[in-house]
C-alpha cells in the first residue's frame, strides 16, 4: 500500500506527511496487492440519572394548570407576536403569522391543544424531577410549582444549566480521549490511538480530533472506518471553512487517500486533484504540502497503469522534497520511496535502487530503526533485490520487516499479511516449499480477517496460496476448505 495521509494547519502551515508506505505484494506470478481495512465503532454510554424526590407541598389538581389560564396565556403570547410584526423583515414576518395562526385555532377550539399541553407539562416535570438532582427541594420545588401552573421560565433555566453542565462533561471526555490518543500514537501503538482518536470524535465531532481518528484509523488498517471519519471531516471542513480552505483540502486528501486504499481510484483522483489546486493557490507551487499532493496523484496514477502520465508527478515530487529536506526530510524520504517503487514496476531498477536505499536511509534517521515506516522501506528495498536475484539480502530484510511488524502492528494489519506473503513466495521461488506454506496461510488467514473473502487483495492471496498448495501441498488439511471458499484457480 502506497499512502499519504497529511496532517496540516492553516494557521502554522506546516506539514506532517505521515505514512507513504509503497507495500506491494508480489504474488511471484505477476500479482501486485495493495493493503486492506476493517471498521470498528465506538458507542458512547452515558450514566442513568439519580432520581431525588421533591417534597411538593401543595394539592394537585388545585394546582394544575387550568383552561381559563391556558387560555389567558395563549392570548397573551398571541399578542406578544404580533407586536413584533412591525419590526420584522419579510422572512420573518411569515414565521411570526405561522406561530399566530397556529395560536389563534388553538384558542378557537382550545381542547386538544390543552390537553397536549398538560401532557407536555407533566413530561416535563418528571424530567425535572430525574435530571435536576443536583439542584435542591426548594430550586426544585419552585419551579415544579410554577411549571404545574403553565409557566416554564425556571424549567427552561434549569435544562439549559443542565445542558451546559453535561457539555462541558463531555468536552472534557472528549480532551481526555484525545490525550488518550496522543499517548497511544507516541508508543506506535496505532489500534490504541485509533480507538482512543475515535472516541474523542464521536464525542465532540470538531476538526482536530476528527483528522486523527481518520488519520489513525487507516494507519492501523482499518480502511472503512478511516473512510467514514475522513468523509465525515470533509463535510465538516466545507461547512465551517468553505472548499477553497486549506484544511479543507487536507481533508479532501485524507478522503481522497482512504478511497485510493480501497480501490476507488477514480474518485480518489478527482479529489486528490482538488486538493492540489487548493494548496498551491495557499501556499505557492514549491511548498512541502504541494509536493505531498503531487506525490499522492502519482500514485494513483500508476495504480491505473497510466505510466506517462504519472511519471512528471513523481519527478515534481522529488524535485520540491529535496529543495525542502531541511524541513520535511521524512516528506523527501516519502517521495523517494515512491517514485522508486514505479521505476521498479517499470522495469528501470538501476534508477530506483538507490532512491529506496536512500529513502530507507532517511526514513530510519527520522522515525528510528523500529518503525512500522521502515518496515515498509526494508519490503520494498527487498522487492526489488529479488527481481534482481539478490534472493538472500531480500530475504533477510523481509524478516526484518516482520520482526518489526510483529511488534508494532496488530495481529491483523494487512502490512503485516503483505510482509509475510512476500517471505512465502520469495522461500518458494527459492526451492524451500515447506517453509513458504505456514507464511501463505497466516498471510491469507489474516486478510481474511482484515478485509474479507471478497476483497481482490484477499483474493489475489488465496490464489497464491492455492497455487502454492496445490503444487507442493496438495494433501494440506486446509486446502479443500479454502478451494470451496475461492475456487480453483488457474494455472499461473
Amino acid at each position: 500500500m502506497i499512502s499519504n495521509i497529511l496532517t496540516w494547519f492553516e494557521q502554522e502551515a506546516t506539514l506532517l506527511q505521515a505514512i507513504a508506505a509503497g507495500t506491494a505484494i508480489l504474488g511471484f506470478g505477476g500479482a501486485v496487492i495493495w493493503g486492506a481495512f476493517r471498521l470498528i465503532r465506538w458507542a458512547v454510554t452515558k450514566p442513568k440519572p439519580v432520581q431525588v424526590e421533591a417534597r411538593v407541598t401543595f394539592a394537585d389538581e388545585q394546582t394544575r394548570l387550568t383552561m381559563p389560564e391556558f387560555l389567558r396565556m395563549r392570548k397573551l403570547l398571541r399578542d406578544d407576536i404580533i407586536a413584533e410584526l412591525d419590526r420584522a423583515d419579510d422572512e420573518e414576518r411569515r414565521r411570526l403569522q405561522a406561530r399566530i395562526d397556529d395560536l389563534t385555532a388553538q384558542i378557537n377550539d382550545p381542547e386538544g391543544a390543552f390537553e397536549a399541553e398538560r401532557k407536555r407539562l407533566a413530561d416535563l416535570e418528571d424530567k425535572l424531577l430525574r435530571e435536576g438532582n443536583e439542584l435542591g427541594a426548594e430550586r426544585l420545588n419552585s419551579a415544579i410549582a410554577k411549571l404545574r401552573a403553565g409557566n416554564t421560565d425556571e424549567a427552561e433555566a434549569i435544562f439549559s444549566e443542565i445542558a451546559a453542565r453535561e457539555a462541558m462533561a463531555v468536552q472534557r471526555a472528549a480532551r481526555a480521549e484525545f490525550g488518550l490518543g496522543e499517548i497511544a500514537e507516541s508508543r506506535v501503538e496505532w489500534r490504541a490511538a485509533a480507538q482512543h482518536y475515535a472516541r474523542a470524535a464521536e464525542l465532540e465531532p470538531d476538526y482536530e480530533p476528527l483528522l486523527a481518528a481518520g488519520e489513525l484509523l487507516w494507519r492501523s488498517g482499518q480502511y472503512d472506518a478511516a473512510l467514514n471519519a475522513n468523509k465525515q471531516l470533509v463535510e465538516f471542513s466545507k461547512d465551517k471553512f468553505g472548499p477553497n480552505n486549506p484544511r479543507t483540502a487536507l481533508a479532501q486528501n485524507n478522503f481522497a487517500e482512504t478511497l485510493r486504499a480501497l480501490g476507488q481510484h477514480e474518485e480518489a483522483l478527482v479529489q486528490f486533484k482538488q486538493a492540489l489546486t487548493v494548496v498551491q493557490k495557499a501556499f505557492g507551487a514549491n511548498d512541502t504540502k504541494v509536493g505531498a499532493c503531487l506525490n499522492n496523484i502519482a500514485e494513483v496514477l500508476r495504480e491505473l497503469h497510466h505510466y506517462e502520465e504519472a511519471e512528471p508527478f513523481y519527478q515534481q515530487g522529488v524535485e520540491i522534497g529535496r529543495a525542502t529536506i531541511a524541513i520535511d526530510t521524512l516528506g523527501y524520504a516519502t517521495s523517494l520511496n515512491n517514485y522508486s517503487v514505479f521505476l521498479r514496476e517499470v522495469g528501470r531498477h538501476n534508477e530506483a535502487e538507490p532512491l529506496i536505499r536512500e529513502a530507507l536511509r532517511l526514513t530510519k534517521a527520522s522515525l528510528g530503526e523500529r518503525h512500522p515506516t521502515v518496515a515498509t522501506r526494508l519490503n520494498n528495498l527487498s522487492l526489488l533485490l529479488a527481481i534482481t536475484g539478490r534472493s538472500g539480502e531480500a530475504e533477510e530484510l523481509l524478516r526484518e520487516a516482520i520482526e518489526i511488524g510483529r511488534e508494532t502492528l496488530d495481529v491483523q494489519h494487512p502490512d503485516l499479511a503483505v510482509w509475510i506473503n512476500n517471505l512465502a513466495g520469495l522461500l518458494e521461488n527459492t526451492g524451500r516449499v515447506n517453509e513458504a506454506t505456514p507464511l501463505y496461510l497466516e498471510a491469507l488467514e489474516i486478510f481474511r480477517a482484515a478485509l474479507g473473502d471478497d476483497h481482490p487483495d484477499t483474493q489475489t492471496v488465496a490464489r497464491n496460496t492455492l497455487i502454492h498448495l496445490r503444487e507442493h501441498a496438495p494433501d494440506h488439511p486446509d486446502r479443500a476448505a479454502l478451494e470451496a471458499v475461492f475456487g480453483t484457480p488457474d494455472a499461473p
